[in-house]
């Protein structure tokens, strides 16, 4: 009898400064919803994709009247920077 295949998590492991970072890179209007008094929560996340792309949620949530966004951002090519 086989078992279950096991699922590779793709999830990237980033910081909460790096997912500002990288949310204000990829994405024009980060820098709006935060003056708009919206923040980034930790539900935002960032997965591999197998074709070496990045799938990038971020959530953002106004504390004032509780109003939450998500927006998905899909294909985002990351090159690395030579050391």
């Amino acid at each position: 009898m086989m078992g279950r295949r096991r699922r590779k998590s793709w999830r990237a492991d980033l910081s909460c400064q790096e997912m500002e970072a990288l949310a204000a890179a990829v994405w024009q209007s980060h820098r709006h919803w935060l003056a708009e008094g919206y923040e980034l929560t930790r539900r935002s996340g960032a997965w591999w994709r197998r074709n070496g792309s990045l799938t990038l949620r971020l959530v953002y949530r106004r504390r004032l009247d509780g109003v939450s966004m998500t927006v998905v951002l899909r294909g985002i090519r990351v090159q690395e920077e030579a050391a």
